[in-house]
């Protein structure tokens, strides 16, 4: 389950100025539930809210599962019609202990995080679509963000044939472990 992921400049560099909005970024790069974060649609790159609103009005849902969500009626159509990648430098997983791990790609190049947006009275909002999670995660935490390469990306969000293929295969980015973060309560 993505919570927290990281940017950077260099991960967003060539889309801030097509942004009407400038992002604000945590001095760490690090977006955490409820930021605003730079998304790429079929149209253009905007600045969205993490976070669909809950039908019970405590909190947000962060992430969708990619398994169900085309079955989930709150999701469904957003995923069928706004499709979106979050560009990313890196991700945050915790372990039943509450350790932190930060992991990126093996290559050092951006990923681009699949997910959906929809426009609502409370704004703008997305979430990040979630599958089994595969090495090197799986040892820490059972569930990964569906991850595209750029090359995909552009696929993603403009066919819903292929978005419908692609979250369902394996993941094929290969990803490594940073330094581990102590995350404690």
């Amino acid at each position: 389950m993505c919570a927290t992921f990281n940017v950077d400049n260099d991960t967003l560099g060539k889309y801030l100025d097509k942004l009407s909005e400038k992002p604000i970024l945590r001095e760490s790069g690090d977006v955490f539930p409820s930021d605003k974060a730079v998304i790429l649609t079929a149209n253009k790159p905007i600045l969205c809210k993490w976070g669909f609103s809950r039908y019970d009005k405590k909190g947000v849902t962060v992430n969708a599962r990619a398994e169900t969500v085309t079955q989930k009626s709150f999701f469904s159509s957003a995923f069928y019609e706004n499709r979106c990648v979050i560009p990313a430098a890196g991700f945050y997983e915790w372990d039943g202990r509450k350790n932190k791990y930060y992991f990126v790609r093996s290559d050092g190049a951006p990923m681009f995080l699949c997910g959906f947006y929809k426009h609502g009275a409370d704004g703008s909002r997305f979430v990040v679509l979630t599958k089994n999670s595969t090495p090197p995660v799986n040892t820490y935490h059972d569930r990964i963000p569906v991850i595209a390469d750029e090359t995909e990306a552009d696929d993603y969000i403009r066919n819903s044939g292929f978005a419908v293929r692609f979250i369902a295969a394996d993941t094929r980015i290969k990803l490594s472990l940073g330094a581990p973060h102590i995350q404690r309560n």
